[in-house]
């Protein structure tokens, strides 16, 4: 029997679903990206073809399905044979996911940014962070930056506003202007999911990079001879905040090169 034909809205929603399954696919079984990128790619050619989608999808739903009862089947037999040698990498195994669990439990509480759907966990709780950062934190944090900065045209103080706003403030989309970029990647089609990756990376490194440097020049004023004690307070503020964020991301240890941004 011919299958019925699926409505627009119908296909995204299959689409969406088998992204997200070879998504799961990726991670929980530590594939390489190329495995969703070729669903991608198979996709493209299925449109600019004008392929019957409804049969193209049934089959992309039949092939993912294998693929990971494949897995599981895998890994059944795996761990029957630890089971019977019981060996101590278990144990290990089952501590390494409480940790990882424990460090997505430390950033939780850090708001989302509005993202489009795909984006990771953690670069959507650190644009969060820094909206949070940029509205309740920079403007006091700021007036004091000016009064008390040795030189405002000096780096990396001349920069650091900039930087502040890319990362925190929101315009034409609502998302902060440093994650355009990586938002357009996320609607591209197909998604390009090495591009993806290298710009989540790119963005944890520039925002460590911001984050120590801003904990530098807050810092410095904090020293600064006769500073009131209303402006020591909200300098103290903002240290204890940059310093719990960079333990909460784990980027404590990502600092600049001195003399590189």
């Amino acid at each position: 029997m011919k299958n019925k034909p699926l409505s627009s809205s119908e296909i995204q929603e299959t689409v969406d679903k088998i992204r997200k399954a070879y998504e799961d696919y990726v991670s929980t079984y530590s594939k390489s990206s190329k495995v969703k990128q070729g669903f991608e790619n198979r996709y493209w050619d299925a449109l600019q073809s004008r392929a019957d989608l409804t049969t193209f999808l049934k089959a992309e739903i039949e092939a993912i399905a294998h693929l990971m009862a494949a897995e599981e089947e895998k890994k059944k037999r795996v761990l029957a044979e630890k089971a019977r040698k019981a060996p101590p990498l278990q144990e290990k195994q089952g501590y390494a996911d409480r940790v990882l669990e424990e460090l997505r439990k430390r950033i939780e509480h850090y708001p989302d940014s509005p993202l489009p759907e795909g984006a990771s966990y953690e670069i959507r709780k650190l644009y969060g962070m820094f909206m949070r950062f940029e509205q309740d934190y920079w403007p006091p944090g700021n007036k004091i930056l000016r009064k008390y900065s040795p030189s405002i045209y000096a780096e990396p103080r001349r920069s650091i506003e900039g930087r502040v706003f890319s990362f925190g403030v929101t315009g034409k989309y609502p998302y902060p202007a440093r994650a355009e970029r990586y938002a357009a990647l996320l609607n591209r089609f197909p998604r390009d999911y090495n591009e993806l990756e290298k710009e989540e990376k790119g963005c944890i490194l520039e925002a460590a990079f911001l984050l120590h440097d801003l904990e530098k020049e807050f810092s410095e004023v904090k020293n600064t001879p006769s500073l009131p004690e209303e402006d020591v307070d909200i300098v103290d503020n903002i240290l204890k905040y940059l310093y719990i964020v960079l333990k909460d991301f784990r980027l404590t240890d990502l600092k600049p090169v001195q003399g590189v941004i």
